[in-house]
């Protein structure tokens, strides 16, 4: 990948990693304690002298959000979407008594940012825009990340390429129609995409996906 980003491939489950100038910023720490703790060692271990101080999460569906406790009895700040800050405010006040988790053994109190539709978290070294994705239907205060130098766009499920034993939608499929949409909205710069899910891909094969007629500008 470009110096300085990472593309943290799991299994199911995808973490960007981006260098910024004190810190490691941490795009989605997914589905559980567990799978979150691999994540961070992975992160933390890119760059002598700096960890993850800072987590965006795309969307509030458990399976991306499930290690943001996680990354919050780490220290992490936790940044979402204004419209989802709500859910994770009583999320992260439950109790946690039956299995105590790591937040809980912590005795740490999360730190959740809402974010309004733009956000940009810039320093000497790099710019990096988070951006929200209206009218999604996959789920409401959805953030994608932009990074405009390197042109590369990091989503959660909008759009990403499947494996040959789950074969790819019949077109067309509306969650990347409106990602596109939003793109052109933005005037977003697009090259590559860092999907969640999934392999790294382009945004020739999502313009070619969605059936749209040509790349946003």
């Amino acid at each position: 990948m470009t110096e300085g980003i990472w593309f943290l491939r799991g299994p199911t489950h995808n973490s960007v990693a981006i260098e910024m100038s004190d810190q490691v910023l941490l795009v989605e720490a997914p589905l559980s304690d567990g799978f979150s703790e691999q994540v961070f060692a992975k992160a933390n271990a890119l760059v002598p002298g700096k960890t993850v101080r800072a987590v965006v999460a795309t969307h509030h569906h458990f399976d991306h959000a499930g290690g943001l406790r996680y990354a919050a009895s780490q220290g992490a700040t936790l940044y979402v979407h204004e419209l989802a800050k709500p859910f994770y405010d009583r999320a992260f006040t439950n109790a946690n008594r039956i299995a105590p988790d790591k937040l809980s053994l912590s005795g740490k109190t999360a730190k959740v940012v809402g974010l309004a539709a733009k956000h940009v978290f810039a320093d000497g070294l790099r710019s990096v825009e988070t951006h929200e994705i209206p009218d999604s239907l996959h789920a409401r205060g959805s953030l994608m990340v932009y990074l405009p130098k390197e042109k590369i766009l990091i989503e959660g499920d909008p759009f990403h390429i499947r494996p040959q034993t789950n074969p790819l939608r019949s077109l067309p499929v509306a969650t990347e129609v409106n990602l596109i949409d939003n793109l052109k909205r933005l005037r977003l710069d697009v090259d590559r995409i860092l999907p969640l899910h999934g392999r790294a891909s382009s945004m020739e094969e999502l313009v070619a996906r969605s059936g749209t007629p040509d790349k946003p500008h």
